[in-house]
């Protein structure tokens, strides 16, 4: 009986270890279990991670390579065709030994400068880049460069008739714009820049970006035939500046002839066999005829425009010249001319240096006289 006792405490003890081991086992499988599990889902979470990473910079790197396409395609531009307008001789004052000095008074008077471009304002709104030669500085200077009969300059804030009339660009190549100086020349250039209006000459060229389309302007004294120097650094600068459309001005000729000089006519010939697609002049102070040249058009003179240079000239005949360059695909393919004859004042007893567009008779009087003085062109509406 003892040994029987002995015999089932003994097999009580042996079972008891073996639920024990079996228990310690099993709590050891569920231990290595989870363990298990949980490093098979951290190892899920780390390869569904990586594959976001690899989705968000693919999405980077599709979204980069559709800011850079978009990039380097080319500008939209919004129209195929581009109008500028140019004017003659804006004087925005008056002579140094002038008596009257109209041009001044009227201003005291009118008390605006939106009065002087008020007839004209409209078309120069609705072309795309509007370009007048301002014959004369603006600045406060008093000294003098040199004794001459016609000393011009205007006021500093005469600037604002070009910004109410709606001029974007000046050229500052004439035989007037150093009358006071280099002071006079700088203070014309501060003030035009400071109200955002353009400006060039013979060192000064400007490029102006309309629409996608590079125009280029230059302006030179046109008295001599060394000029083709400075002609060749402007049409080179623009090449190298891959310019759409350059346009050269020329400020010469003999003043009060309607028909335009061999030196003038060379330059501008010159200018074209080069590259320059259009050529302006002024300085006569008188209308001159056109010239067709290679299939380009040269205005040896658009006379005076707005000019406070004389109080009642005898000739008041201007012009607004309109040219429209057509493009495709960006490449120049033609241009087309109009223009529109003017009287530099609004009232015929005087110079009231308001330009006011000429209607009927008078209208085909001007164009008249400049297909009377133009070579290879005859002008049609």
């Amino acid at each position: 009986m003892k040994n029987l006792r002995v015999y089932c405490s003994a097999m009580a003890l042996f079972t008891t270890l073996q639920l024990a081991a079996c228990q310690k086992i099993d709590e050891n499988i569920k231990a290595y279990d989870f363990e298990t599990t949980s490093s098979i889902t951290n190892n899920i979470e780390v390869v569904n991670s990586k594959n976001d990473l690899k989705k968000e910079e693919t999405t980077k790197i599709e979204t980069k390579k559709i800011e850079l396409e978009t990039k380097i395609e080319e500008p939209i531009i919004e129209k195929d065709s581009i109008t500028i307008s140019f004017t003659g001789d804006c004087t925005l004052g008056t002579y140094l030994s002038s008596s009257n000095r109209a041009f001044e008074v009227l201003f005291e008077r009118q008390k605006d400068y939106a009065y002087y471009f008020k007839n004209v304002k409209d078309i120069f709104d609705n072309d795309d880049y509007t370009v007048v030669n301002l014959e004369g500085p603006l600045t406060d200077a008093t000294t003098v460069l040199e004794d001459k009969p016609f000393i011009f300059k205007g006021r500093k804030d005469y600037v604002n008739i070009l910004l109410e009339g709606g001029v974007e660009a000046c050229n500052l190549s004439n035989n007037h714009i150093n009358d006071y100086g280099q002071q006079g020349n700088l203070d014309t250039k501060d003030v035009l820049s400071a109200n955002n209006i353009d400006y060039f000459d013979n060192t000064n060229f400007h490029i102006e970006n309309i629409n996608g389309i590079k125009f280029g302007f230059a302006g030179f004294k046109a008295f001599n035939l060394y000029t083709k120097n400075d002609i060749d650094k402007a049409l080179n600068y623009f090449s190298e500046n891959d310019v759409d459309v350059k346009i050269i001005i020329l400020h010469g000729g003999i003043e009060y002839d309607y028909d335009f000089d061999s030196i003038k006519q060379e330059l501008a010939h010159y200018s074209i066999d080069n590259g320059a697609d259009l050529v302006v002049g002024h300085h006569p102070h008188i209308l001159q005829g056109v010239e067709e040249y290679n299939n380009k058009y040269i205005l040896y003179s658009l006379g005076n425009f707005c000019y406070g240079g004389h109080s009642n000239p005898v000739d008041k005949n201007s012009m607004i010249a309109q040219v429209t360059f057509n493009f495709e695909d960006k490449k120049l393919v033609g241009d087309e001319l109009k223009l529109i004859p003017v009287s530099i004042s609004s009232v015929d007893y005087a110079n009231n240096f308001q330009p006011t567009v000429l209607e009927n008779e008078d209208k085909e009087k001007v164009l008249k006289l400049i297909n009377d003085h133009s070579k290879n062109f005859n002008y049609e509406e």
